[in-house]
């Protein structure tokens, strides 16, 4: 089975970062993105997606390019207005772009009370 255009995407920059941080593992790759290690390599072995918090962290390490991969990615429609978000994320601003990721790390985005609901 072929992996997922995000499973590729994610091993290139893995590949990329490693190059510039002298052959780095996937471990000290996943604690720079600050996501669980079994995440990453779950990720990296097409066997999971992303949700919407991890979306946007590895957007801000790792580049904008990540929400028009997972603009419509396996699991997340359960979260409501996520797609909606890529799409409004994708035609934004630099400045409407910053201020959506703001809002998202400090839990104003789609999935947001959904998570919070499960935090308790």
């Amino acid at each position: 089975m072929d992996k997922s255009r995000f499973a590729d995407w994610l091993e290139k920059k893995y590949l990329s970062w490693q190059m510039e941080n002298g052959r780095a593992s996937i471990r000290q790759f996943s604690e720079w993105l600050g996501i669980n290690h079994a995440l990453v390599v779950q990720w990296m072995n097409d066997k999971a997606k992303p949700g919407p918090k991890t979306i946007h962290l590895l957007a801000a390490k790792l580049g904008d390019d990540v929400y028009e991969l997972l603009e419509d990615p396996a699991g997340t429609e359960k979260i409501p207005g996520l797609g909606e978000w890529i799409r409004a994320y994708i035609i934004a601003t630099p400045a409407q772009r910053e201020e959506m990721l703001r809002n998202a790390q400090s839990g104003d985005a789609p999935g947001a009370e959904s998570r919070s609901a499960q935090a308790k």
